[in-house]
């Protein structure tokens, strides 16, 4: 019973961290961490850039690093790899007493496999008082907690608003 207790020990304590990290060509992989590592950490998404240049790796964020372009995990391989996806969201403007949409859309970026979303005035919005809307990263992004009138829509939405007025049209000329 104790050899098999110390067999399990010492399987244990052979067993590397791994965590993803980033090669010289950029790929990203799996790989074993220096005895101790107890942390990964990895890019993060910047809604207006895409990922930020951090590298995939072993160990914690370097303070420099850390102000919002590293994030950290510990659990072995919790830093899998990201991809930001484009995605555009129009931008809205407030003149003559409305908030009107602009017609040069906003780059922005999601995660590969999530949706994307855009912050837009609600109908009742002002520029001004309780009333007031105001937009968040030109438009990328969910409203923030506590925003007043404001709608958070997908990106996709917007689109579908657009085609589906042409696909009734279409249809009512047949």
């Amino acid at each position: 019973m104790i050899k098999l207790l110390l067999v399990t020990v010492l399987i244990g304590a052979a067993a590397a961290f791994k965590c993803f990290k980033t090669a010289a060509d950029g790929a990203v992989s799996s790989a074993d961490c220096e005895a101790g590592t107890a942390s990964c950490h990895s890019p993060t998404l910047n809604i207006l850039s895409g990922m930020t240049g951090q590298e995939y790796g072993c160990g914690d964020c370097a303070d420099e690093a850390a102000a919002g372009t590293c994030v950290e995990c510990a659990t072995a391989e919790c830093n899998k790899e990201m991809k930001a996806v484009e995605f555009e969201c129009s931008p809205y403007t407030y003149t003559d007493s409305k908030w009107t949409e602009g017609e040069t859309k906003t780059k922005c970026f999601k995660l590969e496999g999530t949706d994307g979303k855009c912050n837009t005035p609600a109908s009742d919005a002002t520029n001004e008082g309780d009333t007031k809307f105001t937009p968040a990263n030109k438009g990328c992004g969910a409203c923030a907690d506590g925003a007043i009138k404001c709608e958070t829509v997908s990106s996709a939405l917007g689109l579908s608003a657009l085609l589906l007025p042409l696909v009734a049209a279409f249809f009512a000329l047949c």
